[in-house]
């Protein structure tokens, strides 16, 4: 029910749903109420989301 500060974390509970023997669609509903810290940890997660992105994508040319 809560955020997790590391968003690869989120990622890592919701892929384990989907393991589970699951045959029908399963679909993930996330509230968040306005105001809240709730707020703060999700601005959290997309910098650090952005970050990882940014380091870990391959160069479009790679240059000596």
């Amino acid at each position: 029910m809560d955020l997790h500060w590391n968003p690869q974390m989120e990622k890592q509970v919701q892929d384990r749903i989907y393991r589970m023997g699951q045959t029908k669609p399963i679909f993930i509903y996330k509230f968040m109420a306005v105001g809240t810290i709730e707020e703060r940890i999700k601005a959290i997660q997309e910098k650090k989301l952005e970050l990882a992105n940014s380091v870990l994508q391959e160069p479009d040319e790679l240059t000596l």
